[in-house]
């Protein structure tokens, strides 16, 4: 795609992002760290580059690797675009194979990018998981405690003679029945909110297979 970028007309390979830019830009600072060991710099909220590098897998000439985002109506992008000079960027007119290797690399890099981006997205959701699970315990032993109150108090009432503390303990078994009540109906809807989180989260990674398997084919 060509575009104007800081003053020039640039050609890069762009994709779609669903997301802010700073994440998809994290992404591009660790990919290009873990891949080629690259050095990348914040230019502006929606740019960062690695400035004056070589991938000889790309081009034998040093340049800028940039990664920018903009927007085409509600749509976010992002491209790559790897510059030779202030206006000069590879393009598939000059520079063909090497447009074709930069189509691989960015191919690479939105592969990467989509996996983390789902990855943070599963990851929240299975620690709604956790914690919802850890409510539903915790309500569930109380519910328990409640019960064992209950049958102690019963316990001591079928001992006593006295009517006054036989009364004090009916109304302590009411209290404990009516806490023990609230708790239960609290369950369902823990149970739909776990299973919900999961379908989700379950949902979210098969969305990321698809993609994987389609961007491995562009």
């Amino acid at each position: 795609q060509e575009l104007e970028y800081d003053g020039a007309m640039d050609w890069g390979w762009a994709f779609p992002v669903t997301r802010e830019y700073d994440e998809v830009l994290g992404d591009f600072k660790d990919f290009g760290k873990d891949r080629n060991d690259l050095k990348t710099k914040s230019v502006d909220k929606e740019t960062s580059m690695a400035e004056k590098i070589l991938l000889p897998a790309l081009v034998s000439k040093r340049g800028d690797l940039i990664a920018h985002g903009f927007e085409t109506g509600a749509q976010h992008n992002l491209v790559l675009i790897f510059r030779l000079g202030y206006d000069i960027t590879l393009n598939s007119r000059e520079y063909g194979p090497e447009m074709e290797r930069f189509k691989a690399y960015a191919r690479d890099f939105m592969a990467y990018a989509y996996e983390q981006s789902y990855a943070r997205r599963i990851d929240v959701l299975e620690k709604e998981v956790k914690a919802t699970e850890k409510d539903l315990k915790q309500n569930e032993n109380k519910i328990d405690g409640l019960e064992k109150k209950v049958a102690n108090l019963n316990k001591k009432i079928s001992q006593e003679s006295d009517q006054i503390k036989i009364d004090e303990f009916k109304s302590e078994i009411v209290t404990n029945l009516a806490d023990r009540d609230a708790l239960q109906e609290t369950l369902p809807g823990l149970k739909a909110q776990i299973d919900n989180l999961t379908s989700n989260a379950d949902k979210l990674r098969t969305e990321s297979h698809q993609y994987q398997v389609a961007i491995a084919d562009l």
